[in-house]
């Protein structure tokens, strides 16, 4: 086995409460309001990622993301 491929992990992690996981929200906000608790300060709960990572982080274009946010 010549392969001598690296494994990184982020350790970050969010708990998602039940009122939210068994709303009625698609997965894709359920990804979503994952990804912000990740970046979300502990004590202010505030978080202030870009649209690039949070787009990164939930697999969505960027593009795709913004676009979808103003036809709404």
């Amino acid at each position: 086995m010549g392969n001598n491929t690296a494994i990184t992990a982020d350790n970050r992690f969010a708990i998602i409460p039940h009122w939210v996981i068994y709303s009625n929200i698609s997965d894709a906000a359920l990804r979503l309001y994952a990804v912000m608790a990740k970046y979300a300060d502990n004590a202010t709960g505030k978080a202030w990622p870009s649209r690039g990572t949070l787009a990164k982080d939930i697999r969505k274009s960027e593009r795709l993301s913004t676009a979808r946010s103003r036809n709404s």
